[in-house]
């Protein structure tokens, strides 16, 4: 990686990491500084949708969530010069990413929740 991209990596992942930023039901901290941010997340589901031809549901959504923890387990590694210093931001690392993972977790129950009829035509 170049240095000035990962520099720019670093700096927004420290502040993603560090800041305290406020997040409500309706629009993640990620969601508020980014116009593609629907775009990518869709392209992801498509790509997820299309393994259900050879896997399962949950063997699918195993896979998702799994590389979406290495990716992001790589991303918070940008942040770092060590193994040591990684570790010791471990906790509150991982504390951002569930809070993150959570609040998204819950817009969306809430909103399948509120179309489930629609969703499931």
């Amino acid at each position: 990686m170049q240095t000035s991209k990962r520099t720019a990596l670093a700096f927004d992942l420290a502040q993603l990491l560090f800041s305290t930023p406020s997040t409500t039901r309706k629009r993640t901290m990620a969601q508020d500084s980014d116009d593609k941010f629907y775009d990518r997340a869709d392209a992801y589901i498509q790509l997820a949708n299309t393994q259900f031809e050879d896997a399962e549901l949950a063997e699918v959504s195993a896979s998702f969530m799994y590389a979406f923890a290495r990716y992001t387990a790589w991303l918070s590694s940008q942040e770092f010069s060590s193994g040591k210093d990684m570790q010791a931001a471990k906790a509150k690392t991982m504390a951002f990413f569930t809070k993150q993972f959570q609040a998204m977790l819950e817009e969306n129950f809430d909103d399948y929740i509120e179309n489930f009829e629609t969703y499931q035509e």
